[in-house]
């Protein structure tokens, strides 16, 4: 969780060239399992598709640790969306 991993920029590229230029996905229904950070989910809606994204209800951020007396992480994907929006502000 909240990376933006090679391979998604590479998807989102892809199907930006081989698009028509404009919105190369219009009318398309795209679920996005395992979604992460969103970024292919997110690109794929730009580019006209009607786009499901679904991932894990918590997880951890890469190298944070789980405190001992705690069994699952309390923040969700949303809370670092709106981390990365109110740091980009």
């Amino acid at each position: 969780g909240g990376r933006l991993w090679g391979g998604s920029r590479r998807l989102v590229r892809y199907l930006e060239v081989h698009g028509d230029g404009r919105r190369p996905l219009d009318g398309l229904r795209l679920l996005e399992l395992g979604a992460g950070t969103g970024g292919v989910g997110l690109a794929a809606g730009l580019l006209g598709a009607h786009a499901t994204l679904t991932d894990q209800a918590s997880f951890l951020y890469p190298g944070e640790e789980l405190p001992t007396n705690v069994s699952q992480p309390s923040r969700t994907l949303l809370d670092l969306a709106r981390e990365n929006v109110a740091r980009n502000e």
